[in-house]
């Protein structure tokens, strides 16, 4: 049995992914604690401190199903504790640094790195207003210079030059000695690369924390552009998004192969924001998890918690909501441009969805019936991955997951989203997804071709509205309300055109080809362009249903039933609209995986006598499921074989 469930017990790697100040360091410290530490903790039940019964002693189904699960994970996780080593994003990024300096640019590296440092660490074009030009706040030659002198600068461009100096490229170490050596330099504690970076991190730290954490964002984005992490391009080159990822992977190697237990390697890797980076380690390894953080509290408590200098403290916090904003709802990717951070396709692309919370101390036997703390979470996870099926999934996973494979239904080319309605008891009433309505051909299966030739056959002449065909006598008048900066309007180019000229003009043939060339289909969004065409915009022109109406609309279609009460589960949170419906229709609970934009929490739930309850949804969810909670073996079969 040890020789089968090694496939999971000895080779893991977690990647933790969130918005800034969700709590992925707070994550990544507690996989990396021992045994002990870990269990010691009073953000950790003890099993029999469970509350079983009612005040009447009567026992409460709930809790005992809860405690039972509960138990099961305590005793499994304190036989087969792993600690994690710890892949600081940081510390990858300055290894990198370090390694172009020394070895792609090769001459002169005390001087090139204290540039280096200065030029980055200092204002950017976040915004037009920058509060942070005072010299106190900024980084002198001086200061860098002292750092450098603290630690053997020969020994340590040595070490650099010795792992991937002349022909050897760094991204594709693979000779064994090599791997020594740079396991040796990143992983022990002692090396001189450690010490100048830790000494360099204190300093940023020092001086300011958002021009700390802007250094690091401006860094990782020139890498993945360029290349050089002292240049970024505005481009869509492809050759160096993924070697922050594939130095990770070199570093894996290296643990895997020199750490002292060969056959027990689990890492975690601390922050990834980049989703190629995530879908890099996906497409390599089987045993890679990926987890989102998820931390409802204020932001701004949350920032103004992290920033420890009172200096500035207002303008920093400012800073960072600002940085933080940048990096959750970049729109780069729409464009091409896939060497941006993009937080929010992060956590779509996750496994396990992590709520952090830090409940009083006074409070923590009181906790529900749920694994609540990040220390139960990880309790449970850890059991999941270890020993897949060892407990069952909750209500809210099982609904989750239904909602999260529906979405798949989706023929939306924008985002796909699943939603599922149950009664009070979880028991599912209704499934939708986000789509065009029954008997119309999704937007996914339409081609931009067909609207500007009309190229389709007769017996297809409803795939396409008479609006959006070449004979349409709908033409796009002048925006009265919206102008440009030079006083244009808006649509100034789209106007006296019908639909499928102006997509004829937006779609270049030889734009056209590269597609056809590949051998795709050219979908495309109709509310994308009829409103770049009008030249405002206005969510009222999508063709489809959003997932939660579908849903609904599927129970009024088929008999009624009353969703009095009833609970909602969607992979994105409803926007203003669905939210409305929910609302009148009686939903008391509304579950989801990611924040859809918009101020549906704000404005309508919450607001009135009687209102649904938004919860972040917290579990797995998507392959991961599947993974955690099918068996190996049927667990009968495997006691037969222990108590034979």
């Amino acid at each position: 049995m040890k020789q089968i469930y090694n496939l999971r017990k000895d080779f893991t790697i977690i990647g933790i992914t969130g918005t800034m100040g969700s709590g992925c360091s707070k994550v990544a410290e507690l996989l990396y604690k021992d045994k002990d530490t870990f269990f010691e903790s009073e953000m950790l039940r003890k099993p029999d401190a469970i509350k079983l019964t009612d005040d009447n002693q009567q026992p409460i189904y709930d809790n005992v199903l809860f405690q039972r699960k509960y138990q099961i994970c305590y005793n499994f996780i304190q036989k087969n504790w792993t600690k994690y080593i710890f892949i600081d994003y940081k510390k990858v990024l300055f290894l990198y640094c370090c390694n172009y300096f020394i070895n792609i640019k090769k001459n002169d590296f005390e001087n090139n790195f204290k540039k280096f440092i200065i030029s980055n660490f200092t204002k950017a074009p976040i915004s037009d207003k920058d509060s942070f030009d005072d010299s106190d706040k900024l980084i002198t030659e001086a200061e860098i210079q002292n750092i450098i002198e603290s630690i053997n600068l020969n020994d340590f461009v040595r070490d650099i030059k010795s792992i991937a100096g002349g022909r050897t490229n760094l991204l594709d170490l693979k000779d064994t000695k090599k791997l020594k050596e740079l396991y040796d330099l990143f992983f022990t504690g002692s090396s001189d690369f450690n010490k100048l970076f830790r000494k360099i991190i204190n300093l940023f730290t020092t001086k300011n924390y958002y021009l700390r954490t802007l250094f690091f964002h401006k860094v990782a984005c020139s890498i993945r552009s360029t290349g050089n992490p002292d240049y970024h391009a505005e481009s869509s080159n492809m050759d160096n998004v993924y070697n922050i990822s594939r130095l990770i992977n070199r570093l894996i190697k290296a643990f895997k192969n020199q750490a002292e237990n060969k056959d027990n390697c689990h890492i975690a890797i601390n922050s990834l924001k980049n989703s190629l980076e995530i879908m890099y380690f996906k497409e390599r390894y089987s045993a890679f998890y990926m987890m989102a953080i998820h931390n409802d509290n204020d932001r701004k408590e949350i920032f103004n918690d992290m920033v420890k200098s009172p200096n500035y403290k207002s303008t920093t916090v400012d800073k960072l909501m600002e940085l933080d904003k940048v990096e959750y709802l970049t729109q780069d990717f729409k464009k091409g441009l896939f060497s941006s951070p993009d937080v929010e396709n992060c956590i779509q692309k996750s496994d396990i969805h992590i709520i952090y919370s830090l409940p009083e101390k006074n409070t923590i036997n009181s906790l529900p019936t749920q694994f609540s703390t990040l220390h139960e979470q990880l309790l449970k996870y850890l059991s999941l991955i270890q020993q897949p099926g060892i407990i069952t999934p909750s209500n809210m996973e099982r609904c989750m997951q239904i909602a999260f494979n529906s979405k798949l239904n989706s023929g939306c080319i924008s985002r796909q989203v699943g939603a599922v309605v149950t009664n009070e008891g979880f028991s599912v009433k209704s499934i939708g997804w986000n789509d065009t309505p029954k008997k119309t051909i999704p937007c996914l299966l339409r081609n931009v071709e067909e609207v500007i030739n009309g190229s389709f056959l007769p017996c297809e002449d409803h795939t396409y509205s008479d609006f959006e065909l070449p004979e349409s006598n709908s033409i796009y008048k002048k925006n009265e309300k919206h102008y440009n900066e030079v006083g244009e309007a808006t649509n100034e180019q789209f106007q006296d055109k019908n639909f499928s000229q102006n997509v004829s003009s937006s779609y270049p043939s030889e734009k056209l080809d590269n597609l056809k060339s590949e051998g795709k289909n050219c979908s495309y969004c109709f509310k994308t362009l009829h409103n770049r065409f009008v030249g405002e915009e206005n969510q009222v022109h999508t063709r489809s249903l959003h997932a939660e109406e579908n849903a609904m609309l599927q129970i009024s279609k088929f008999g009624g039933q009353g969703l009095k009460n009833g609970y909602l589960f969607v992979t994105a949170s409803p926007c203003e609209l669905c939210s409305k419906k929910s609302y009148q229709l009686g939903i008391t609970q509304i579950y989801y995986i990611d924040k859809y934009p918009g101020i549906a929490k704000e404005h309508i739930i919450g607001v009135g006598f009687d209102a649904p309850k938004l919860n972040q949804f917290k579990g797995v969810v998507g392959q991961a499921f599947n993974k955690f909670y099918e068996p190996f073996l049927a667990y009968k079969d495997e006691l037969s074989i222990y108590l034979r």
